[in-house]
């Protein structure tokens, strides 16, 4: 079991959360060298090997300016030397949206993702 915790300074970034939506259309972010909108953020995990064929891990992303949160459950599963199987997924935690459309968190909005896929090593 390992426990990983970091904190994160977003120079790019605003203290402002009515001011995501023209932060989320400059260049930089569209072209995906910065994903974050924020300035502060704090981010741990906690990787557990709970079977020597099973990984399971739980991050945490947190916005400091805003309160929003990103949980990203995640494991692995080896199915055997060449195969194994992945799952997750990714809920957002936040104030939601004005009525006007302006956000009041960054991942208030954040649409609730689950995912899975097979991995074949050759």
């Amino acid at each position: 079991m390992s426990l990983t915790a970091e904190l994160f300074w977003n120079g790019f970034g605003t203290r402002h959360p009515a001011e995501y939506l023209t932060f989320a259309s400059t260049d930089r972010v569209r072209r995906g060298e910065v994903n974050a909108l924020g300035q502060y953020y704090l981010g741990g995990a906690l990787t557990w090997q709970a079977h020597p064929l099973l990984s399971l891990v739980g991050t945490t992303l947190v916005n400091l300016g805003d309160g929003s949160a990103l949980f990203l459950p995640h494991g692995e599963w080896s199915l055997s030397d060449l195969v194994s199987m992945v799952f997750g997924g990714i809920v957002g935690a936040g104030a939601d949206a004005r009525d006007d459309g302006r956000p009041r968190s960054e991942y208030g909005e954040a649409p609730a993702t689950v995912y899975g896929a097979v991995k074949v090593y050759f």
